[in-house]
């Protein structure tokens, strides 16, 4: 559902008050918000987006929900742009899919992940067969499957903590 994955992201991260969190492809902020009013004045939350006017966008609905530890930050598309080992938390919500260069980016996401954070990667799996990741956003072939993200994270050195795929095509991995 394209409802909030707030709660879900908050128990499923096991993200505590005071966190440092990062919101990989935001869109218009919403779980950046929600997020970052969880997280509290101890806390903050990157929040990142491709592309001036989705940047511009962002950095409005963040200004307007008055969300003093929301940091926005340009994404580049084969990088997460954030200081290393910086976040106790990383997601990614139907984002995944987009990535054009997985291995490049996955190993970015470890790095800017703390040793012990978690990644949560929300996303779709395609109505018809999988395509190469430079592909994934086409139609036809839109989305990613879950064994396909689980194998792309683990050979970034990511280690499986679950997984949910029972509602449809939606699905999570963590």
């Amino acid at each position: 559902s394209q409802s909030s994955d707030v709660d879900l992201l908050i128990n499923i991260l096991d993200i505590q008050k005071g966190n440092t969190v990062a919101d990989i492809g935001a869109g218009d902020g919403d779980q950046t918000i929600g997020i970052a009013r969880y997280l509290g004045s101890g806390g903050r939350i990157y929040s990142t987006e491709l592309g001036t006017q989705r940047l511009q966008s962002l950095r409005n609905n963040i200004k307007q929900a008055d969300a003093q530890n929301v940091e926005v930050v340009e994404g580049v598309p084969s990088d997460t742009n954030l200081p290393q080992e910086c976040c106790d938390a990383i997601y990614m919500r139907r984002v995944y899919h987009h990535i054009d260069d997985p291995a490049a980016f996955n190993a970015s996401l470890f790095a800017t992940l703390k040793p012990s954070g978690r990644l949560a990667i929300i996303d779709f799996r395609p109505d018809g067969s999988e395509a190469d990741p430079e592909n994934r956003d086409q139609s036809g072939s839109h989305g990613v499957s879950p064994q396909t993200v689980v194998e792309e994270l683990t050979e970034a050195g990511f280690q499986l903590i679950n997984s949910d795929t029972e509602s449809g095509r939606h699905f999570y991995v963590v």
